[in-house]
């Protein structure tokens, strides 16, 4: 599906194809394109007081593909092949270990798409 993008700029959400994504199925390169895709849209907001730990932390993000939380699955929004937004879902450890929670977990929109309603459609 090719997006076609309106004058102000913005696809249309019945333009956006939406894809489920489980951890256990996503290639080494969806991974990076995602990390690539948080780091674009956080603009790296924790910013620790040392640019080598700046550096660590965002090229550990673009590598594995989230911030904190090992992600279960994945909602992904594409306007044709350009991936334009991501948000993750994870399984939380719980006491008692028998309950099971589902949590979200990182959601970006690349800055180029944002007030689209591609936050919102994927559950931000």
């Amino acid at each position: 599906m090719v997006a076609r993008v309106r004058d102000d700029g913005c696809a249309r959400l019945d333009e956006i194809a939406f894809d489920l994504l489980y951890e256990d199925h996503a290639s080494a390169s969806e991974r990076a394109l995602i990390g690539d895709l948080l780091v674009k849209a956080f603009g790296w907001r924790h910013r620790p007081t040392r640019l080598a730990t700046v550096l660590r932390r965002r090229s550990t993000v673009r590598q594995r593909g989230y911030t904190l939380h090992l992600p279960h699955y994945r909602v992904l929004a594409w306007a044709g092949d350009q991936l334009v937004g991501a948000r993750m879902v994870c399984r939380p450890s719980c006491d008692p270990p028998g309950v099971h929670l589902y949590g979200f977990g990182d959601a970006a929109v690349h800055p180029a798409w944002r007030r689209c309603g591609i936050a919102r459609a994927i559950g931000g």
